[in-house]
């Protein structure tokens, strides 16, 4: 069994969820009960599990909330359509066994010896004084602070992040804030 070797640190049945999770959205994926009409197709393997792994250890996601967090964003939110994200609430909740999709705290951003700290993510930043001018300046309502905490956290773990704007949006709006925040090249 390739994860608990990997990860010994996680449980084992932590370990069968993240299995489970990520083959039952690939068989929905497969056969177009989930993701029909979204450009682009999902790919669940043991890439993404080792991915989703590292953050639950590295965040030291240790309750069932926020690891319903992280599965989420790796099984939730990739799909646009509302009655697809809804079927994998369903899915994560089922695995979970959480009732209801817990709350989980606002995004809050602190700058402090060193390190951005959004909830419980934190980037390393060469300049506070320029990371505070920063987030001052960019207009982060909930939405935008619920994104920029996902970006940050892939930021954090060093992953890949694509970021899709409308033809409506400014990129250069969120753009600094991620690029230059810490200082240090992405």
């Amino acid at each position: 069994f390739i994860l608990k070797k990997l990860y010994p640190a996680l449980s084992e049945s932590l370990l069968q969820s993240c299995i489970r999770i990520s083959l039952e959205t690939e068989t929905r994926v497969v056969t177009g009960k989930l993701g029909k009409g979204d450009l682009e197709k999902y790919h669940f393997n043991i890439r993404n599990l080792k991915k989703l792994c590292n953050r639950f250890l590295g965040l030291k996601a240790d309750t069932s909330e926020l690891q319903f967090r992280e599965f989420w964003n790796f099984y939730v939110e990739p799909f646009r359509k509302k009655e697809d994200r809804d079927f994998q609430i369903e899915l994560l909740l089922s695995e979970s066994g959480l009732k209801v999709v817990p709350e989980l705290p606002e995004p809050s951003f602190q700058v402090h010896k060193g390190f951005l700290y959004c909830n419980d993510k934190e980037i390393p930043i060469r300049d506070e004084d320029k990371a505070k001018r920063l987030l001052s300046e960019v207009p982060l309502p909930l939405k935008l602070r619920e994104f920029s905490e996902r970006v940050f956290t892939a930021i954090q773990f060093q992953e890949n992040v694509l970021i899709e704007y409308s033809e409506e949006q400014d990129p250069q709006i969120l753009l600094p804030l991620f690029a230059e925040i810490s200082g240090l090249p992405l």
